[in-house]
């Protein structure tokens, strides 16, 4: 008879490539040349190198695309900080009675 914990180890491993490898070629399937993995970063992902636990790197397109993402984010929060701090006399913050921001 087969050892369950040596069954369920080989799905668990065996799910973990199957989804690095579909991920892998799609990575490298994409039709816009600029949002598609290079041979750098293609020899960069944990399927090729098998190490599993390692995070997917992106493409450069990605990367760039995740900064502009971040970027966006931390001018949005500022602003929300530095209008939170506004007096509430002003015309553009007013706060509603659990005490939260509103602008306009």
């Amino acid at each position: 008879m087969w050892n369950t914990s040596f069954l369920t180890a080989l799905q668990s491993n065996l799910t973990t490539n199957i989804s690095l490898a579909k991920d892998f070629f799609k990575r490298l399937c994409v039709v816009n040349h600029k949002a598609r993995y290079t041979a750098e970063e293609a020899l960069k992902h944990p399927w090729i190198t098998r190490e599993f636990n390692d995070p997917i790197p992106l493409s450069y397109h990605d990367y760039l695309y995740e900064s502009y993402l971040k970027k966006n984010l931390i001018n949005i929060l500022r602003t929300f900080v530095y209008l939170s701090q506004l007096p509430v006399s002003t015309n553009v913050v007013s706060r509603n009675v659990l005490g939260c921001v509103s602008i306009g």
